[in-house]
């Protein structure tokens, strides 16, 4: 039988390349993606829930395509 890792999860967050900012708990600048899934897991308990991509317009209407990772705790 599969774990269900959605099971109590209270909090969410998504985070990608444009996004990454300075972890607000403890103040870290990730290099880059993967160095800030990393730090979310091993200094802050969040688990790795998806890894996907996301499109939307920007400023000029030009369809702009990201990856994007939601982590959860």
């Amino acid at each position: 039988m599969t774990e269900n890792i959605y099971k109590g999860i209270k909090e969410t967050m998504q985070i990608s390349p444009n996004t990454i900012t300075q972890c607000e708990p403890c103040r870290y600048l990730p290099k880059n993606l993967a160095d800030a899934i990393n730090h979310y897991i091993s200094h802050h308990g969040y688990k790795l829930l998806h890894v996907g991509s996301d499109s939307g317009p920007d400023n000029s209407g030009n369809i702009l395509s990201d990856v994007i990772a939601l982590l959860g705790k």
